[in-house]
């Protein structure tokens, strides 16, 4: 656990990922509708460690098991520190001091939102979000690492199959290479996968039409 830090304003926010998705926390306040971490402040006495395990059990009823540094956001008053925390199975459910709050015009919603839609939320804080999504791109680059590393094995089992280098044709080089090396590393596994797909059926595909769709 980490240093002991009164409350003084210092929040301690969770990110919750599983699955290629994230848990956030779904508001809206004085007719504005906005994300936000889950979290909220570290109590006197309390380690933010502490904290954001017990935040997250009270705004989305998951318990915690795992928490490890992921950042920290800066502002005028204080730093906040931001964990990815590791949670166990369980049914998403709003509780702690948020669900007297709840109202029509004030409400909380937890919801596991696809990684890949981050960048086009109003989360806040802005700034926190803008670190979130740099990490993500880290993650996302060690994932496509391994599926890029499994098709080149799969492709490799493939050509044994087909005829010599110099009979296969221009249209399935070039497709093998647009994925290989012009897809972007942040593109979806789905995606990468998808035309990994058409491309072991042997399947004919209109490569300027692929160009133009996903590049």
């Amino acid at each position: 656990m980490g240093t002991v830090m009164a409350r003084m304003g210092i929040r301690a926010s969770a990110i919750i990922i599983k699955n290629n998705k994230i848990l956030l926390i779904h508001r809206k306040k004085e007719g504005k509708k906005y994300w936000v971490f889950p979290g909220g402040g570290i109590e006197e006495r309390e380690t933010g460690e502490q904290a954001v395990l017990r935040e997250v059990e009270e705004e989305t009823g998951l318990i915690g098991r795992t928490v490890k540094l992921a950042f920290k956001d800066f502002n005028i008053n204080a730093q906040h520190p931001f964990y990815f925390v590791g949670v166990g199975s369980g049914e998403v459910k709003l509780g702690g001091p948020e669900v007297e709050r709840n109202s029509e015009n004030n409400w909380y919603h937890p919801e596991w939102v696809d990684l890949i839609r981050v960048d086009k939320l109003s989360l806040v804080p802005e700034s926190a979000k803008n670190k979130l999504i740099r990490l993500i791109k880290k993650m996302s680059q060690a994932d496509w690492e391994k599926v890029k590393d499994k098709f080149e094995k799969e492709m490799a089992d493939k050509l044994k199959g087909l005829p010599a280098h110099r009979e296969v044709s221009e249209g399935l080089r070039e497709f093998r290479n647009i994925i290989s090396h012009e897809l972007p590393e942040t593109a979806p596994k789905t995606l990468f996968r998808k035309l990994i797909k058409l491309l072991l059926l042997g399947q004919k595909v209109d490569v300027k039409k692929i160009r133009k769709v996903y590049l």
